[in-house]
């Protein structure tokens, strides 16, 4: 195939979910090990192949707790990763595979907080605004430290047409693969893990890219648990099965498996009398009892202990492809999920209307001017103690998760390697979004109150401007607008205060990205035409 460029393989960063917990996973292939014996990765795909559908199934599921995996998802990404790089050495394809890890929302395109299924965080936090969690923290099935690797969705999508071009690069993809792991040999280890620093019949490096966030910027589940507190708190919502006092997450909260079974029991048997009223509400209300039905089964699959993996998958082979990109088209292919600027604090309360007017009494107790909010939002990306809600001693080496958004070490390492930084662009920009059309936006008058109509172009710049740069909490308040507006069908203030009782009482709970928001609650997403709310205020 002397025509073809690159091939862009697209894996999951789970695809080695059988390592040990606190395990550092590099961007390399593993052999699987039974008894200290390597496994036949091929034999057992060719195995499941020759069986008839029922029996594969049956060999699978038994195959899962032998091998280490969780779920037969993993199982199957792992051995088509193999065969994937099999081919690669024989056919000495320029090939490239890709590992996101937990996809989200996206971040800003095709707009901020547009959420395309609810999978992973999506359907937590779906979960949380009706109510399943009952807003209590033992009702989830994790630590309070543990660190989910969620990555944005565009983020991902820009990764893989980065990747993919500097897989057709031959000056760029020399700077990506072949580079050592950490910690010495263990890249010799096992006969998959020594083909990853050379193939063989002449083929070029297999080059692994984990699109991953745990090693960069890592998220805990109490600093995610805690931002569904407060936004439900300056959010009221309109139904929820939550009928106790929310409460926060403590960073130090271990998994009560006591607890978090009598949560579960509690909430099947709301779902279960929610779905009987339903079905008991004529035809019309059929569809609404399927949703619930469905809801709370996703929700059973995703709240369950076997999925706090505690895992930290390495991302130094995407920060060499961050850093080998043409510099004027990084803020164009955004790669990386990073920590905000010091200064952000000003783009968000911009793009989100400035001071809102609503509950102005409190908003200058609880917001006395963007300053305080600057100077916290320093202490936050500049503190050496913790990131958000992860201390750095719990990351086993992780390292570059402060780091400005100029990847200097990636960079330094191409530079050792002979490779200058910026050696490659894409192909193309990502496409302006033509087919997204945002309507005309309503931003709260500084003095007023009175909602002006702000042109829907400018509305979805600046919208974008501050989310590209708002770190996890902008990024989960967009997310949790978007999910308000399909589930509530309404839409809520850009920018709203928690009461200050309830402040006072979560604050010592809060990661530093949280407090710096100084009790406010700021949101940039902007409805765009088709989506399913009405365009009403809650």
């Amino acid at each position: 195939m002397p025509r073809l460029r690159s091939v862009a393989y697209i894996s999951t960063a789970y695809v080695n979910i059988n390592q040990p917990p606190l395990t550092r996973v590099e961007e390399r292939q593993y052999p699987v090990m039974v008894d200290g014996r390597e496994v036949d990765v091929a034999g057992v795909a060719e195995e499941l192949l020759a069986l008839p559908p029922e029996q594969a199934a049956a060999r699978a599921a038994s195959l899962i707790d032998l091998l280490g995996f969780k779920n037969t998802y993993a199982l199957g990404k792992h051995l088509a990763e193999k065969e994937a790089a099999r081919l690669q050495r024989a056919l000495a394809l320029p090939l490239v595979v890709v590992r996101p890890s937990l996809v989200s929302a996206v971040a800003v395109e095709p707009y901020c907080g547009f959420c395309g299924n609810y999978a992973g965080q999506v359907g937590a936090a779906a979960a949380y605004l009706l109510g399943l969690y009952d807003d209590q923290p033992e009702a989830a099935a994790v630590g309070g430290s543990s660190v989910w690797d969620v990555v944005p969705g565009d983020v991902v999508a820009h990764a893989i047409i980065a990747a993919a071009a500097a897989a057709g690069t031959p000056a760029a993809r020399p700077c990506i693969a072949a580079r050592p792991p950490r910690g010495g040999g263990a890249a010799g280890e096992g006969s998959e893990a020594a083909v990853d620093a050379g193939g063989a019949r002449g083929a070029p490096p297999l080059m692994i890219v984990q699109v991953s966030t745990s090693c960069i910027y890592p998220l805990t589940a109490s600093a995610m648990f805690n931002q569904g507190v407060l936004w439900c708190l300056a959010h009221p919502r309109p139904f929820t099965l939550a009928w106790r006092r929310p409460r926060g997450m403590d960073p130090r909260q271990q998994y009560n498996e006591r607890l978090w079974r009598r949560h579960m029991r509690a909430a099947e048997r709301k779902v279960g009398a929610v779905a009987w009223a339903l079905r008991h509400l004529g035809k019309r209300m059929r569809a609404a009892e399927r949703q619930v039905v469905l809801g709370m089964r996703t929700y059973k699959t995703i709240n369950t202990e076997k999925y706090d993996l505690r895992l930290f998958f390495a991302a130094d082979n995407l920060t060499a492809l961050e850093a080998a990109l043409e510099p004027s088209e990084r803020s164009d292919y955004v790669i990386t999920w990073r920590p905000p600027t010091p200064n952000v604090i000003s783009v968000v309360c911009e793009a989100s209307g400035g001071g809102s007017s609503s509950s102005s009494s409190s908003n200058s107790s609880n917001s006395s001017g963007s300053s305080r909010a600057a100077r916290l939002w320093s202490d936050a990306a500049c503190s050496a103690s913790c990131t958000f809600g992860v201390p750095f001693a719990r990351l086993a080496g992780a390292c570059g998760c402060l780091a400005p958004p100029r990847v200097q070490d990636a960079a330094g390492r191409g530079r050792q390697r002979g490779c200058a930084e910026g050696v490659f662009k894409p192909a193309a920009a990502p496409a302006a979004h033509a087919s997204s059309k945002p309507a005309a936006v309503a931003t709260a008058g500084s003095d007023s109150g009175a909602c002006t109509e702000e042109p829907a172009a400018a509305a979805h710049a600046r919208a974008a401007r501050a989310a590209r740069q708002g770190g996890w909490v902008l990024f989960g308040n967009n997310m949790l607008a978007y999910l308000y507006r399909e589930l509530y069908r309404c839409d809520v203030q850009p920018d709203a205060a928690v009461p200050p009782a309830a402040l006072r009482r979560l604050e010592p709970l809060m990661a530093p990205e949280l407090r710096a928001e100084g009790g406010r609650v700021r949101h940039v997403f902007v409805p765009v035409e088709g989506t399913a709310g009405r365009g009403r205020r809650a």
